[in-house]
């Protein structure tokens, strides 16, 4: 919101940002060589060695707006496209599995409001994001020996969406974030 005396009582101001974009490129590397310590007992057998690459190409961007309705009043909006790289990872067999990378949409829109002569702060929003080839770390037990440790892997679902709404209020001289 911008400062009491930019805005004039019952006027009302927009302004929206310029697109951005970023383009990315990634060429991952990944290897393991595991040598075993002399009389060392391990909790499994050695994870064979590997090597592997995998590369990837995107265009991110994020566009939006803002409008002050009133002195004290401002609703905003938002949209944009994320990504997240690729992974190379072994799954205790040697070979490379290559994770693809993450693609988000998302989406807000929520209104900053500074109530009872800029007393009182209360701001709301609503989010939507649509992954693709969501990435998480996960712990795989069937990948291993039954009495060995588990292995972190990078896993993929192929889609997942996220919808969130968020308040927030707050006495003048403490933060609403």
């Amino acid at each position: 919101m911008r400062p009491s005396s930019t805005v004039p009582t019952g006027s009302a101001t927009g302004c929206a940002s310029l697109p951005s974009g970023r383009l990315t490129h990634d060429k991952v590397f990944a290897s393991l060589s595991v040598t075993a310590v002399p009389n060392f007992v391990g909790f499994g057998p050695l994870q064979p060695p590997f090597e592997g690459t995998v590369k990837a190409d995107d265009f991110s961007w994020r566009f939006g707006g803002q409008f002050d309705v009133a002195q004290d009043v401002m609703l905003y909006a938002s949209m944009s496209r994320g990504y997240k790289g690729p992974v190379a990872a072994s799954l205790n067999n040697g070979a490379v599995n290559e994770v693809r990378p993450e693609i988000v949409y998302a989406k807000e829109v929520g209104i900053k409001t500074m109530l009872f002569d800029r007393k009182l702060t209360l701001n709301l929003a609503a989010f939507h994001s649509k992954f693709k080839d969501f990435q998480a770390t996960i712990i795989d037990d069937s990948l291993d020996p039954p009495h060995g440790p588990a292995s972190p892997t990078r896993g993929r679902s192929p889609r997942r969406v996220s919808r969130s709404r968020r308040g927030c209020w707050s006495p003048r001289g403490s933060s609403c974030r």
